[in-house]
C-alpha cells in the first residue's frame, strides 16, 4: 500500500508539473534574449534591460495559469516575435487598468507589483494571439512593457482519468500480492 501511495503521489506531482511549462520563444529583433525573471519587483521600471524579453510564471488559479511577459528597455528599444505557451491562451491583459485588476486573482504572492500608469502596452506596440501563441511587436520606452497572459491548464477529466487508471492498476497488483 505503501508503494501504491508513493506512487500516486509521484503521478500528481508529475501531471502538475507539467500543467505550467515554461514559454518558448521565437524572436526575430536582433540579439534578442528570453530569459526567466527572477526578480520581485515589477511595473516599476527597474528591469532596464535591452534587448530581453522576460517571461514570469505567476501561478494557477480558477484553471488558468498565469503569465507575466515583460520588455523593460533601459531606453526606448524595440522587440519583436513569438512566444508560445503549453495551453491555449484565453486572456491577455494589456493595459495597466487589466494588470491591476486581475493582480488579485493572478498575483504571485512573493512579487511586489509596482504598476505606473503606461505599464500596459503602448498606442504603437501590437500583439496578435492564435491558440498557443502570442505573436508581438513592442516599441518600450519607460515604464516598458508588460502583459499577464492566462493559458488554459489542460482539461481535469484528463488528470482524473489518469489517476483513476493508476488506481485500478495499484489494486489488481495488490489483489494479486495478496
Amino acid at each position: 500500500m505503501k508503494k501504491f501511495l508513493t506512487g500516486m503521489a509521484l503521478a500528481v506531482a508529475a501531471v502538475s508539473a507539467t500543467a505550467a511549462s515554461a514559454p518558448s520563444a521565437s524572436l526575430t529583433t536582433s540579439g534578442a534574449t528570453f530569459a526567466e525573471y527572477t526578480g520581485t519587483t515589477v511595473g516599476s521600471n527597474d528591469i532596464n534591460a535591452n534587448n530581453t524579453l522576460f517571461w514570469m510564471f505567476e501561478g494557477s488559479n480558477l484553471g488558468y495559469n498565469s503569465y507575466l511577459l515583460m520588455f523593460d528597455p533601459l531606453s526606448n528599444g524595440s522587440m519583436a516575435g513569438s512566444v508560445t505557451f503549453s495551453g491555449n491562451i484565453a486572456y491577455v491583459a494589456s493595459t495597466t487598468v487589466a494588470l491591476v485588476g486581475t493582480d488579485f486573482l493572478f498575483s504571485n504572492p512573493a512579487v511586489t507589483y509596482d504598476w505606473k500608469a503606461k505599464s500596459g502596452l503602448e498606442s504603437n506596440d501590437a500583439l496578435s494571439v492564435s491558440g498557443n501563441t502570442l505573436t508581438l511587436s513592442w516599441r518600450g520606452a519607460s515604464p516598458g512593457d508588460n502583459i499577464r497572459v492566462l493559458t488554459v491548464v489542460p482539461e481535469p477529466q484528463s488528470y482524473a482519468m489518469f489517476l483513476a487508471g493508476l488506481g485500478i492498476v495499484g489494486a489488481m497488483v495488490r489483489r494479486k500480492n495478496i
